[in-house]
């Protein structure tokens, strides 16, 4: 299962739901949304856990972007 998900869509299936969770709490954040609100939201632990992965895969942190 794991291959043919890495097959079809090109990365593995948590990299998809993380890019799914991060696009969810960029709309978010767009619409005013607190960042602590927005990460409980999609499914970050906390904050600081979506701050990391907003930094790593858009390079510029959710209240720069």
């Amino acid at each position: 299962m794991y291959r043919g998900f890495r097959a079809t869509y090109g990365f593995a299936p948590s990299d998809y739901q993380r890019d799914l969770r991060l696009r969810r709490a960029r709309a978010l954040l767009a619409e005013g949304t607190a960042p602590s609100t927005a990460a409980a939201e999609v499914g970050f632990a906390d904050q600081t856990h979506l701050t990391r992965w907003f930094t790593r895969t858009y390079g510029v942190t959710h209240s720069e972007g």
